[in-house]
């Protein structure tokens, strides 16, 4: 009886779950919403990219809104998520969310392309300029095409494109209510209903069609796997420390093969280079490779000397240069770099630190004279059982396990003197 009221419940359950999972019928017009949250990379672009082609491929779809909560990213990614926007064939809403969040750098560039450009309380945008490491930069040649590309991206919906200079050139911020009364947004709404309720029948002139977002229903994008990883592995933390990690591995391992970490390394490393794209930094390379062999050099010839803090040094410059000197000029938070490089300089400390204690260690072992060198003629051990004369056993001498030969019979656990060794090892002993 028991076990049917239990199927009873199940089957009940699953009804209810799948009924709350119903996807929307074939007549229901939906939103469809994509959430851009942290840094921006190659796999926000690509996700990007799969929800507009999935809202102009469906009839249902009245708009796509795309939440944005991110510190900026790569200046590649921003332009790939830009003209995918701004070539969708459905209206496209930008929203900058929750209260508290923030589209700084390159999110404000996407907000910007949005046929609609909105914000929620307490929120902030702006802060355009390109960074190099800590560095703003200057240079004309970025920051001219960029001041360009956000004045032509306001101009298109009909926004006040005189703050697009400053923006860029001026990191200008400003909040929710700032970026409204200044026409830098088309609206303030606290939540997406309340957003899609105060945009419905607004007149989107890139399109020539007219917004009818009532009773619609909102579905969410969700990112597939290999964005997820991309998503991951793009991280500059974790690609820094994956390379950073995976090079103490090859030498750990190579230094003392058979427990794999020399495996593990090899494939962290890998999917470090994966996370900083084909780019990677000639001299950043070099200079980390440079450090994997003057350590490898140590381990191999042992003296702890310039090599061996070198090469740790190499390595440590190698892994902070990675992440305070990006290959090209991106639209970031500076914030977004110095607590990344804290980070990351605080793991390849304690990576580097450990290293060396290994080095350290595998030295003054290497320093250390055997036990079973020709000097353990003479001393004292104990049989660990019954040897008859002749025959062999097991001894210990020195707290080391030994093969023994006694001249006469030696009974567990009597005292022994080592008095010679045989060519195979074995010792010749005879009882005290």
């Amino acid at each position: 009886m028991k076990l049917c009221y239990l199927l009873v419940v199940l089957i009940a359950a699953i009804v209810l779950a799948s009924s709350a999972c119903q996807p929307a019928s074939a007549n229901d017009k939906i939103v469809l919403k994509v959430k851009i949250q942290g840094y921006i990379s190659r796999a926000t672009a690509e996700y990007v990219n799969m929800a507009v082609d999935e809202a102009s491929s469906d009839e249902r779809t009245s708009a796509l809104l795309i939440v944005l909560d991110t510190p900026g990213g790569e200046l590649q990614a921003t332009e790939d998520v830009i003209e995918a926007l701004v070539s969708s064939r459905v209206p496209v809403i930008c929203y900058v969310y929750p209260p508290g969040g923030k589209a700084l750098s390159a999110g404000t560039y996407i907000m910007e392309s949005g046929d609609i450009a909105a914000m929620a309380p307490y929120t902030i945008a702006g802060a355009g300029q390109p960074v190099l490491g800590f560095t703003p930069v200057n240079e004309s040649k970025y920051v001219n095409p960029l001041s360009t590309r956000l004045l032509a991206l306001m101009k298109m919906h009909g926004r006040n494109w005189s703050l697009a200079q400053r923006i860029v050139e001026s990191n200008l911020v400003l909040d929710s209510d700032e970026a409204l009364k200044n026409g830098m947004i088309d609206v303030v709404a606290v939540n997406s209903n309340d957003l899609l309720a105060e945009v419905d029948g607004h007149h989107v002139e890139r399109l020539g069609v007219t917004l009818e977002l009532r009773n619609v229903k909102v579905v969410e994008v969700r990112n597939t796997l290999r964005q997820m990883a991309l998503s991951t592995l793009s991280n500059p933390m974790l690609s820094s420390l994956l390379l950073m990690i995976g090079l103490l591995l090859l030498i750990f391992g190579l230094a003392t093969p058979g427990l794999g970490a020399e495996v593990i390394g090899a494939i962290m490393v890998v999917l470090g280079l994966i996370g900083v794209g084909i780019d990677v930094n000639l001299v950043v390379v070099a200079l980390m490779v440079l450090g994997a062999a003057l350590i490898a050099y140590e381990l191999s010839n042992p003296g702890f000397g310039i090599s061996g803090v070198g090469g740790a040094v190499a390595l440590l410059l190698g892994g902070l240069l990675l992440v305070a000197r990006p290959f090209t000029p991106s639209l970031i938070s500076p914030n977004y770099i110095s607590s990344t490089l804290l980070w990351v300089g605080m793991t390849s400390a304690a990576a580097v630190g450990f290293l060396v204690l290994m080095v350290y260690k595998a030295v003054k072992a290497a320093r250390l004279k055997r036990s079973y060198s020709y000097d353990i003629v003479g001393n004292v051990g104990r049989a660990i059982e019954d040897i008859p004369e002749g025959s062999l056993g097991f001894i210990v001498v020195k707290g080391e396990y030994w093969r023994a030969r006694p001249l006469k019979d030696v009974g567990s656990g009597s005292r022994v003197r080592v008095v010679g060794r045989e060519e195979d090892g074995v010792l010749r002993v005879e009882p005290i």
